[in-house]
């Protein structure tokens, strides 16, 4: 990431570890059972001015989560790739952010492992 600024201060909010049963992969079972999937994010904005102590003044990560969930559960996508890409970009067309990362985990993805993940990051030029 290589946003860097003398004018103003970053402020980073987002979440780790959201769990979610969500339809997804592209074996024939997981069109059929949901499985868990694992959802940390990360979104970084440039405020107006100083943050007051109220929720107006920031980026509220409870909504972030709830849109993440709404996403996940509203239809099967056969990649964590797509679901990634596609709550991302509606998260930062959707609140004014500089910098979104996400990464997306699929615990039952290799039985040997803890997690198949994609991260997905992208900037955006305000």
């Amino acid at each position: 990431m290589s946003l860097v600024t003398t004018d103003s201060k970053a402020v980073t909010v987002g979440f780790n570890g959201l769990k979610i049963q969500s339809s997804i992969g592209i074996l024939p079972q997981e069109r059929v059972q949901s499985q868990e999937i694992v959802i940390s994010l990360k979104i970084l904005f440039y405020p107006d001015g100083p943050i007051q102590d109220e929720i107006s003044s920031t980026i509220d990560y409870s909504t972030l989560s709830q849109i993440c969930q709404e996403m996940a559960l509203s239809k099967h996508r056969a990649l964590l790739e797509t679901l990634a890409f596609e709550i991302l970009d509606t998260l930062l067309d959707r609140f004014p952010a500089s910098y979104g990362w996400i990464r997306i985990e699929k615990p039952a993805a290799i039985a040997a492992a803890l997690c198949g993940f994609v991260e997905y990051e992208r900037e955006v030029k305000r």
